[in-house]
């Protein structure tokens, strides 16, 4: 028997965004401040507006990979939650796991 299901069910109506936070910036981070994601390959066109939901409390490796060979890839990081505000949401109902780039105002 496989843990794999055939479907995945989700809430598209309220869409979040999960940040890799470098450790040594998660300090800054604060419930309510504002966001604002841009897709890193042009998943969607413009901005997409949220604000920040969650801070996690665990320290762990950056689940992204990157391409840049001078990147850190060994840096520990923190998940932020973001929450897209209703119409960003409905704008990207279909782009789960898109990949995107985060700035969060500080």
């Amino acid at each position: 028997m496989s843990a794999n299901g055939i479907a995945e069910i989700g809430r598209t109506d309220q869409m979040i965004v999960i940040a890799e936070v470098p450790e040594d910036s998660i300090s800054k981070v604060r419930l309510g401040q504002r966001a604002v994601m841009t897709s890193d390959n042009g998943a969607f066109s413009g901005e997409l507006q949220g604000t920040v939901a969650e801070v996690g409390r665990k320290i762990g490796k950056k689940d992204v990979l990157n391409t840049d060979p001078a990147a850190d890839v060994d840096a520990r990081v923190v998940e932020v939650k973001i929450a897209l505000t209703p119409q960003d949401s409905k704008r990207v109902t279909g782009l789960t796991y898109a990949k995107v780039i985060v700035d969060i105002n500080i």
